[in-house]
């Protein structure tokens, strides 16, 4: 059963929302020195106008229309209330930011359309008394969506090029290990392929030497192995309880409730731990990226002979078509390494479930 959860902001902007709301004050205030009727309809559409508020810093393919009525409303104020109501023009900027490319472009000309409609209204009434006293505002709040636009893109930048470093670090330690095994296992391959063609030789004609040429390919098999678990043991890799950790952070980032339920850890071999990890930080990006969730959970539990996580969200799920999408062919890929597999829920929600056998010998890697 899915849980309920509510928020009114989206967690990663902290207070910021609910301080800008305190800017509607004066609004509020004038709204009362007016006729009835018009403070009825005026309240109606403040109301509605906080609502759009609210529902634009969630995104959603309902965003371009919540953006609109709070321009319309903007407008209708300015219009059939007051030119000072275009004050309230201070909110839409940071959302038409969002936009890239041409979107950025035509949203940015319907806002500078609503103030220039309402201030040469204002001028055709009042003269230049408005534009005299607001413009200093009124330059502002046409330069802001411009100067949104350029923080948003220099974030973007930022986020792309520690990425890129995390990559570049991957890369690296993949070469690190590649080498290492190289170094260590091509010269015990390549004695064992010598001893294999020297054992063949003497299998009949001198069986004891062919004996002692098997027990040193025994002694070269055990060292391999050694040296093996001594690479794995030194491999930079990822815990579960890093992976939760850094899931965390992103989902708050993000403004997405977080439950975690999961049994210890301790006993699960470092391979195994990597390779999860990597499942679960897919999984959870993909929650961000495309659920639209509001919850998430992960549990996991050790079971006989496996472990076994479970990633779940509530938001819009997907088709089967898609499965082979989003990132889940490396999941699987993951997975497979190891002989686990990899099963998809996709109603109401979405849930991914990795399993991975757990064995003595892989769990002997770990010692």
């Amino acid at each position: 059963m899915r849980k309920f959860s509510f928020r009114l902001f989206p967690e990663r902007f902290g207070l910021i929302p609910l301080m800008w709301l305190l800017y509607l004050i004066l609004p509020t205030y004038g709204l009362f020195h007016v006729p009835p009727f018009y403070k009825g309809v005026g309240l109606f559409l403040l109301l509605l106008f906080v609502i759009a508020y609210r529902q634009v810093y969630w995104g959603g393919r309902y965003f371009p229309y919540w953006l609109g009525c709070m321009l319309g409303i903007i407008l209708f104020f300015g219009l059939f209330y007051a030119s000072e109501f275009i004050m309230m023009g201070f909110f839409p900027p940071f959302f038409i930011a969002w936009y890239r490319g041409r979107k950025f472009f035509t949203w940015y000309g319907v806002f500078v359309a609503v103030v220039f409609f309402i201030v040469g209204y204002d001028f055709m009434t009042n003269g230049f008394t408005f534009i005299k006293n607001y413009i200093l505002y009124l330059v502002v709040m046409l330069v802001m969506p411009v100067a949104f636009k350029s923080l948003n893109e220099k974030e973007e930048q930022l986020k792309a090029a520690n990425e890129k470093i995390e990559e570049l670090v991957k890369q690296q330690e993949r070469h690190r290990i590649a080498r290492d095994l190289h170094d260590t296992l091509g010269h015990s391959f390549s004695f064992i392929t010598l001893k294999s063609q020297l054992i063949e030789r003497f299998i009949e004609k001198d069986p004891k030497r062919a004996k002692e040429e098997i027990k040193e390919i025994e002694q070269t098999s055990r060292r391999a192995l050694q040296q093996v678990r001594e690479i794995i043991s030194n491999m930079k890799v990822t815990t579960v309880d890093e992976a939760i950790a850094e899931a965390k952070q992103m989902l708050k980032i993000a403004g997405i409730s977080f439950t975690v339920d999961v049994d210890t850890v301790d006993f699960i071999p470092k391979l195994h731990q990597n390779v999860l990890s990597l499942c679960i930080k897919e999984a959870v990006t993909n929650v961000v990226k495309h659920s639209r969730a509001t919850v998430c959970e992960l549990t996991l539990r050790l079971e006989k002979g496996s472990v076994q996580v479970q990633v779940s969200d509530n938001g819009i799920g997907f088709s089967r078509k898609s499965w082979t999408g989003n990132g889940l062919n490396g999941i699987q890929e993951r997975l497979r390494f190891l002989d686990g597999e990899m099963h998809i829920h996709s109603d109401k929600g979405t849930t991914l479930i990795f399993t991975l056998p757990i064995i003595e010998k892989a769990t002997s890697v770990n010692h």
